[in-house]
């Protein structure tokens, strides 16, 4: 039997760095210019729906400018794979098949309820692969400011341009955009933050990809003067292949801050089929105010 399997997405990653860190300005922003810069290492394994397990390292950079309610950036993630069977799209990593994504939507099923046989690609044991997936452009606006009220709103926009390589799993080759919502609430020294993000992916050649949200639900708590920082949340996803599950996941954080430099630590673990068995990352981020 298929043990339960978590989704590994970077914008969980992400968002966990920005929310103990405080450089995303979802729980503070006081700051009427800033640039953030922030990089984080994500080691992942998984067999998802194959028979072969994929291990992913993803070392993620970003960077980020804020100026009063605007926000833009841009994030570039590394990639060393095992296997080439995991696509990067917009809404994170995706069980596609790679070069054999014909084989993943042929939509059979196993004799489990709903889930599917697993399914037997060529021996990948000797293939490593490393390269650079694509870019994630983001902009964003803060229609609610959280240093003006316990309340926080911001709108999102996202564009991933098919520019790293489809065969090796490091893009589907086609372009992803989203937009999405971000609400916060500080209830001190807790916070609750709830995301949600609907997603426009492009299919592979004989795959398609199903168009829908990926949302996450987020407490922290903050203590020792706000430096120290606790995180645990819900992510998931719609449905994006047929017959698959959707992703869910269970994430946990701890991290550093202290308001221009921080350090954090993410580790998940799978609650559905569709993604890796778990994950844990390692990240850091400095923000310079002007």
């Amino acid at each position: 039997m298929q043990r339960p399997i978590v989704r590994v997405r970077m914008a969980t990653v992400l968002l966990s760095a920005m929310l103990l860190c405080g450089a995303g300005g979802f729980v503070s922003s006081s700051v009427a210019q800033q640039v953030t810069v922030s990089t984080s290492g994500q080691y992942s394994r998984g067999d998802y729906v194959f028979t072969e397990s994929t291990d992913v390292f993803a070392w993620t950079t970003d960077l980020s400018f804020t100026q009063g309610r605007l926000q833009a950036g841009v994030s570039v993630p590394l990639l060393v794979q095992t296997t080439p069977w995991v696509s990067y799209t917009g809404g994170g990593f995706t069980p596609s098949g790679g070069p054999q994504h014909a084989a993943v939507g042929s939509g059979r099923r196993g004799p489990q309820r709903g889930r599917r046989a697993p399914v037997a690609l060529p021996d990948t044991e000797s293939i490593r692969q490393t390269g650079v997936g694509d870019p994630l452009l983001r902009a964003s606006v803060a229609v609610v400011r959280p240093d003006t009220t316990e309340w926080g709103v911001r709108l999102t926009g996202t564009l991933k341009p098919p520019l790293a390589d489809a065969d090796a799993g490091f893009s589907t080759g086609a372009w992803d955009g989203g937009i999405g919502v971000v609400v916060s609430r500080m209830l001190s020294p807790w916070f609750v933050l709830v995301e949600g993000t609907y997603w426009w992916l492009g299919d592979l050649a004989d795959l398609p990809l199903k168009n829908g949200a990926t949302y996450s639900v987020a407490v922290g708590q903050t203590f020792f003067e706000g430096r120290w920082g606790l995180l645990a949340s819900l992510s998931g996803s719609t449905t994006v292949i047929e017959g698959i599950d959707p992703p869910l996941s269970l994430n946990g954080g701890l991290g550093f801050s202290t308001g221009e430099w921080g350090v954090n630590a993410t580790v998940s673990s799978g609650l559905s089929e569709g993604a890796a068995d778990w994950s844990f990352g390692l990240g850091a981020t400095l923000t310079l105010n002007n």
